[in-house]
């Protein structure tokens, strides 16, 4: 191999090592910022007159650590109405007032839940909703 091409050949050489080693040493710093999403969607539970129950699913799904409550509200009761609420394995009867605390969560998830509600002596439709509020 003639002298010149030798000497093309190291520069080319020495080139391309000295890239190789530069980019091994940078170093790439990725951020993303997620906000914070929480969500309950429930399915429209309504008990008529004379009706003894109905079911149905919510789906929890929050990315916060912090903690949240859910509640369901539904029509005042009166004193001879009795309706209990199955919200993810608890049992609990109603509050009279209309509004009644069923858990209290902290921390991220994405869960389907169960809602069951039974209910004895209604004297009108009643129906359910279910919400959830930071706490």
């Amino acid at each position: 191999m003639p002298r010149y091409f030798r000497v093309i050949f190291a520069g080319l050489a020495c080139t391309a090592f000295h890239q190789t080693a530069q980019a091994e040493t940078e170093r790439v710093t990725v951020t993303a910022s997620i906000p914070e999403s929480c969500r309950l969607d429930a399915s429209d539970l309504v008990i008529a007159e004379g009706q003894p129950s109905a079911q149905g699913f919510a789906w929890e799904a929050c990315n916060s650590r912090r903690s949240y409550q859910i509640a369901a509200t539904t029509r005042a009761l009166d004193p001879t109405e009795l309706v209990m609420i199955d919200y993810d394995s608890r049992s609990l009867q109603l509050s009279a007032l209309g509004r009644t605390e069923l858990i209290n969560r902290t921390g991220p998830i994405l869960k389907r839940v169960p809602i069951a509600l039974r209910a004895d002596g209604l004297k009108g439709v009643l129906r359910l909703s279910v919400s959830m509020t930071a706490i």
